[in-house]
């Protein structure tokens, strides 16, 4: 059993089906459970109804927590993270790039938007 655990945070950006961009922060391994996660946009705090987020218990008994947001725009995402295992609250920042190759993304979501159609 654990006293305290640290989470381990990352942000991702994974494509998603219908040509939307979605990123992915995932605090990992932390103890005990309660932990804030949020996104930023811009610098500014995003409203959670925006962000679809799963919490699960890790073998372990150590905690886990995956928040995904819908994004449309090209502009800094930044996840936000406190728990009381920090002595501060840690911000991962994504890289303004548009993450990633666009061209590359609409091949693959075309690709499989071709798949689906009936």
């Amino acid at each position: 059993v654990f006293h305290i655990a640290r989470p381990v945070v990352s942000v991702s950006h994974i494509s998603a089906l219908g040509g939307f961009h979605m990123i992915l922060c995932s605090s990992e391994g932390f103890y005990p459970s309660a932990l804030e996660q949020l996104w930023m946009r811009n610098g500014e705090f995003q409203n959670a109804s925006l962000t679809h987020s799963i919490n699960k218990t890790n073998p372990d008994g150590s905690f886990t927590l995956h928040s995904y947001l819908n994004i449309s725009d090209c502009v800094n995402y930044s996840c936000w993270v406190n728990h009381s295992s920090l002595s501060q609250p840690t911000i991962l920042h994504m890289s303004p790039d548009c993450y990633g190759n666009r061209d590359g993304f609409n091949g693959i979501t075309h690709h499989i938007n071709t798949l689906h159609i009936i």
